[in-house]
């Protein structure tokens, strides 16, 4: 069995497939999805089965843009002393648009919320 698991895993990182999502599955799943075609995007030579570096923004090189080249609108961000106030009382911070049209940290439980995990 640990040589099938091994054949597997390496056939899935010739295929693209994190060491770190490679964790994650059972046998069955990584049998499931050696079955399935993935385009090697990124080199994942570097990656351990805690944390995917391939999919790590380097913030120093990182450029903000938009659409439109000549867009001229300014970013806005979050108040981080907000975002650790939160964290410290051990809720679920959530960003919210009030009126002002700026962001806030809240961790208050009436606020509903919808997760997104990337923008793009």
């Amino acid at each position: 069995m640990d040589q099938l698991t091994d054949f597997v895993e390496e056939e899935l990182e010739e295929k693209g497939w994190c060491p770190s999502e490679l964790a994650e599955m059972s046998l069955a799943e990584e049998v499931a999805a050696s079955l399935l075609e993935r385009p090697r995007i990124k080199d994942h030579k570097l990656c351990g089965e805690k944390v995917c570096g391939a999919y790590q923004t380097d913030e120093a090189t990182y450029k903000t843009r938009h659409v439109h080249s000549d867009c001229v609108c300014e970013s806005i961000g979050i108040d981080t002393q907000e975002l650790v106030e939160v964290l410290a009382t051990g809720k679920v911070p959530k960003v919210i648009i009030p009126d002002q049209l700026g962001l806030r940290v809240v961790g208050d439980d009436e606020y509903p919320y919808i997760a997104i995990s990337h923008v793009c």
